[in-house]
Parts: C-alpha cells; sequence; structure tokens
C-alpha cells in the first residue's frame, strides 16, 4: 500500500510503548515500557531507540536505494504541536515517499500476549491534500501492508475515510488469497472511523492500541481479531512513515510494549 500525495501533510511525533505491567506505578510503567521516541527536535534520528535510531529513506525503488536522512520532499519545521514536525511534500511524479527507521528492538514482538501502544501527532486535510489512491501515515511491518501488518491509512475513494488494520500472516486472516479488491471492509481486519477528526487547522493525536494481540481469544481495542494466529518477524524493514501529499505533517511518534 504505497501511498500517492499531494503537496502536503504533516507528522508532529511518534512513540511506541511495549505492554507495561499492571502492578506498576503509572509513570515508572511508562518509562520502562517505552521502546521508541522520535519527537524531531533535535534532528530527525529518533530521541529514544532501544534498536537503530536512524531515520532512512527509499531513495529509489528500482534499483533499490536505501539513505540516510529525510528525502527531499520532506522538510522539518518548527510549527509541531510541541516542538518540530515533519512536512510531506510529495510531489506528482513520485508514487510516494518512504521514510523509515528499522523495526528490530525498537517495536518488540512477542509471540504471545503481545500488546503496545503507538502514538503519534497528523495534520492533514485528506480531501485537499492527499493525492488519489492509499495513504499510509505510519505501517509496522517486515513484510507488506496486508501480511503481518499494523498501520493507520486514508481511503483511496471519498470522503478519504481513516481506517486502522491490524493484519496477521496472510495465510491466517486470508487463506483463499483472495484479491483484496473482492473484499469488504468487514471481511478484513481493520476498523473505519465513522466521522473524520482531521483538519488543515489544527493537530490529530492518534493512538494505535492492541492487547492480546495473538490468538482467538485477543481482545484489541484497534480492529476486529478473530484469527489463529498474528506473527510478525523479528527482523524486517521498518517503523515507517509512508507518505505523500499536497500538505502534511507529523509531530512525534512514541512505541511501547
Amino acid at each position: 500500500m504505497i501511498p500517492h500525495l499531494r503537496p502536503y501533510f504533516a507528522i508532529a511525533c511518534a512513540t511506541l510503548l511495549a505492554a507495561c505491567a499492571n502492578n506498576h506505578s503509572a509513570p515508572n510503567s511508562l518509562r520502562e515500557a517505552l521502546t521508541f521516541h522520535a519527537s524531531f527536535d533535535n534532528g530527525v534520528d529518533a530521541d529514544f531507540a532501544k534498536g537503530d535510531a536512524t531515520l532512512y529513506n527509499l531513495a529509489s525503488r528500482d534499483p533499490e536505494v536505501v539513505e540516510t536522512g529525510l528525502p527531499p520532499e520532506v522538510t522539518v519545521k518548527a510549527d509541531g504541536q510541541f516542538g518540530n514536525s515533519l512536512h510531506f511534500n510529495t510531489p506528482e511524479r513520485i508514487s510516494g515517499t518512504l521514510a523509515f527507521y528499522k523495526l528490530p528492538q525498537n517495536f518488540v514482538y512477542e509471540e504471545s500476549n503481545w500488546s503496545g501502544t503507538i502514538s503519534l501527532w497528523l495534520k492533514v486535510s485528506p480531501r485537499e491534500d492527499l493525492h488519489p489512491g492509499f495513504t499510509d501515515p505510519i505501517q509496522f511491518t517486515p513484510r507488506s501492508a496486508l501480511d503481518g501488518c499494523l498501520w493507520v491509512d486514508f481511503h483511496r475513494d471519498d470522503p478519504r475515510q481513516f481506517r486502522m488494520g491490524a493484519f496477521p500472516d496472510r495465510k491466517y486472516w486470508n487463506p483463499g488469497d483472495i484479491p483484496n479488491r473482492e473484499l469488504s471492509d468487514e471481511q478484513r481486519p481493520l476498523i473505519p472511523v465513522v466521522e473524520s477528526p482531521f483538519s488543515r487547522d489544527r493537530w490529530t493525536h492518534i493512538v494505535m492500541t492492541f492487547r492480546g494481540f495473538i490468538g482467538c481469544s485477543s481482545r484489541a481495542s484497534i480492529t476486529r481479531c478473530n484469527t489463529p494466529s498474528v506473527t510478525m518477524s523479528k527482523g524486517g524493514p521498518s517503523l515507517a512513515f509512508f507518505t505523500g501529499s499536497r500538505s502534511s505533517r507529523v509531530k512525534t511518534s512514541r512505541v511501547s510494549h
């Protein structure tokens, strides 16, 4: 699901948290759970990371060329919700911008009772700022958007509905290998947001929370999960911002388990 965006989109910050033990005090458990945080206030590399803190970008798809730092269509500006933000201004000639952090240790996968929270701020007007096609502000995957992946996206069709996807291995959620275009949203492990909270004039806080994500008894507050297994290999390319837009901004992002 490579996004197609017009000139502008922004992300303000990204944070990842691992599952917190219930018997800890809240401040201590949150501190211990943090695995990744990028504020963009001191450059684009993560402020805190249990894995590789470096931000990379896919400079070329064919042949594949990966470079460090931001691609030229992404800039840092001091207008985020709490400091700096990333502005994505993907030109029409580019099918999508891909800037990413590597997944190992930053997004810790557990084979049982896997839980966590992902937090980021986003400023965008989906109908005015996004190119036609699917647009994924953020993905977590070792493979693809429909095969072992957590993501949020804007649907390609009007009214550009915002959705949360929690896709297990493809062989579990789609054992018949039915083409994606032939499946309804009800047949896919995703949850749509009925009323859009997004605007060019304000930052929107996005929080993705999952709990007990492995197994049929899974209770994920962000998605339907009725598949027998959700797996993501421990390696993998990225904690990725997939963007391309006329105008969008991103502020800090955190990951916790």
